[in-house]
């Protein structure tokens, strides 16, 4: 559980007929006619009434569009005007964005919220690394994730499984309010605000089994309207301070690439792509606050970097400002909150835009998490009732009814342990491992609606054993490692997604959960490996060990590797022969090091003499 200052740390599109009256002029009219035509102008009148429901549909007039969409998009664009900072309380559209001032002398000022998973649930904090530790806002049975600040600090839109599945929902900071935006049964994440707080653009997972980028306003005065129509995957939007462009991550050119929706164009020629670039992926867009830069998140051949592009230069000129995964800009446009992903490690650090300093030193989170957020402003004081509530409580890790293994030893040895009910050749781990084993398994079965851990291809091996070549120091030997059963890949349940990281190949696992109603799990963005691709004909695959899949697979997954890791089961590195050797790639090997050696870790089971008859 993460700590600091020690405290823990229904679908369619709104379909808008008709267009603009026109006026006859000189033109004499008899009674009848007159009667006729105000008659027919009363009925006009009274089905316009029938739209006063759309808000600031009366007030816009967009020209008449082919799609209906492109008309409510028109709208979109009318009224989301260029941030001020003055407050107009009589304009139609309160623009709120800048009624605090950033102080460019203080790149850290403001208050960060991050999703952060304890004990099986992921829930929203307040965090600041110099004045606030981390502080719950949220609390309960459900998981809170991808929060977002609202462009003046009072509120959180933030992605939530509190009614089973995953809609969008908005915190009111001031009172502790909660208010469900989004009510289907399709996943919705990664909301993003218009400057002028009114609108969300949100990722969704929509009935052609593809995740989309929508829009509604806050108020749910319209339903929600398509922005991206493609088969290709469409997601983390990103709404301009110019309120006129969405940025969004799609790899509709083939590889993952930054997209621009320009609101104030109409049909195919409204999206471009920005960066271009097919051996790059390229995720995770975010504007700066004073719209001159955007920043996104890329991964060149394991390399993950943060990338800063000013539109008053070549895009492709942009800089690179540091390691990280999911950059996020401070209110003053001069400094970047990031996450940095280790083979098995999470951490959140910040740096500044312009010369690369690290402004917060990398702080290790022993946790999943799962979205951040950073903007001007601090939490109210007093805190609101509920949330004030939320902040006191202190949660513990669920009572396991089984019995606590004895943790004796022997010489200084431990012994290995039965674990129950696991089909393996020998179904045992280190007394050490036993409890973390039987945690994350509980908590696999309940994320995924099935027991992913009840049948494995090893756990603990003796060392009269002999495993496949290249693998005389596993860590199956040590009690301290279990192996998924492959077979669950050749069926389609699970996939492995590659990752280079300090020159090693490493291996994200998905599961996929029993239910794919959207109640459990989370559409993917990533493709997958398919290692069959190097029994093909293709050498160029056969050298590659395989070769991405074209897209992520359907359905709902869930990241096996982020949970074990939460429960300190780390993966490990596929071995130099994993090309052309399958078991080799050990995507499917998890293991509890606790920071020792293979041969530390032997010796918790066995006297030093076993080296030498290993050798």
């Amino acid at each position: 559980m993460p700590t600091m200052n020690g405290k823990p740390i229904k679908n369619g599109r709104r379909r808008v007929n008709g267009a603009p009256s026109k006026k006859r002029r000189g033109v004499t009219l008899s009674p009848i006619t007159l009667s006729l035509f105000v008659l027919i102008n009363l009925i006009a009148v009274g089905a316009l009434g029938w739209f006063a429901f759309q808000g600031r549909l009366a007030a816009a007039t967009p020209p008449p569009a082919e799609d209906p969409a492109e008309t409510l998009l028109d709208i979109v664009a009318s009224n989301t005007p260029e941030p001020t900072a003055q407050i107009d309380s009589q304009a139609e559209v309160i623009v709120v964005t800048a009624t605090l001032q950033p102080d460019p002398e203080k790149p850290l000022e403001g208050f960060m919220v991050l999703a952060l998973s304890e004990f099986g649930y992921t829930h929203l904090f307040a965090f600041h690394p110099e004045t606030l530790p981390l502080t719950r806002l949220t609390f309960g049975a459900f998981n809170d994730i991808h929060p977002a600040i609202s462009p003046d600090g009072s509120q959180i839109a933030f992605a939530s499984q509190r009614n089973n599945f995953w809609d969008i929902y908005i915190l009111d900071l001031s009172s502790g309010g909660i208010i469900q935006v989004t009510n289907d049964e399709n996943y919705n994440g990664r909301p993003s605000w218009s400057p002028d707080g009114q609108w969300l653009a949100y990722e969704k997972y929509g009935e052609d089994n593809n995740l989309e980028i929508y829009i509604r306003p806050v108020d749910n005065s319209l339903e929600e309207i398509l922005l991206t129509a493609h088969a290709s995957t469409d997601y983390a939007p990103a709404w301009s301070p110019d309120g006129r462009k969405i940025a969004f991550a799609s790899n509709r050119s083939g590889a993952h690439d930054i997209w621009i929706a320009d609101l104030d164009i109409s049909g195919p020629d409204r999206f471009f792509n920005l960066t271009q670039n097919p051996k790059v992926n390229q995720t995770s867009p975010a504007w700066s606050p004073d719209g001159a830069s955007l920043a996104w998140a890329s991964d060149e051949d394991g390399f993950q970097k943060v990338n800063i592009a000013s539109f008053e230069l070549d895009v492709l000129a942009g800089k690179v400002v540091g390691s990280g995964a999911l950059p996020v800009w401070g209110p003053a446009s001069n400094a970047l909150l990031t996450s940095l992903h280790a083979e098995n490690e999470v951490y959140l650090t910040a740096y500044a835009a312009d010369n690369s300093q690290v402004l917060m030193p990398p702080m290790p989170l022993d946790t999943r998490l799962e979205g951040f957020s950073w903007a001007l402003g601090s939490l109210p004081n007093p805190l609101p009732f509920e949330i004030n509530t939320y902040a006191q409580i202190t949660p513990s890790a669920p009572t396991d009814e089984r019995p606590t293994p004895d943790l004796s030893s022997a010489f200084g040895r431990q012994f290995t342990i039965d674990i129950a009910n696991v089909k393996a050749p020998f179904p045992e781990l280190s007394a050490l491992a036993v409890d973390p084993f039987y945690a994350l398994r509980d908590q696999a079965e309940i994320e995924l609606g099935w027991d992913l851990l009840s049948d494995l291809d090893n756990a603990f091996v003796p060392i009269t054993e002999t495993l496949p070549p290249g693998q005389g120091q596993d860590w199956l030997y040590t009690g301290r490692a279990f192996a998924l059963n492959q077979t669950l890949m050749e069926l389609g349940w699970i996939v492995a997604v590659r990752e280079d990281l300090g020159g090693q190949t490493y291996w994200r696992l998905f599961v996929k959960p029993r239910r794919q109603d959207g109640s459990l799990g989370r559409p993917m963005t990533q493709a997958p490996w398919n290692f069959d691709a190097r029994y093909s004909s293709n050498t160029t695959f056969y050298e590659a060990g395989g070769t991405r899949m074209p897209g992520p697979p359907e359905g709902y997954w869930v990241d096996f590797t982020a949970l074990a890791m939460e429960y300190n089961w780390e993966r490990l590195p596929a071995l130099s022969t994993w090309r052309t050797f399958y078991d080799a790639a050990l995507f499917n090997e998890f293991a509890i090091t606790s920071g020792l050696t293979w041969e530390e870790a032997m010796l918790q089971l066995y006297p030093p003499e076993i080296f030498e008859d290993l050798n």
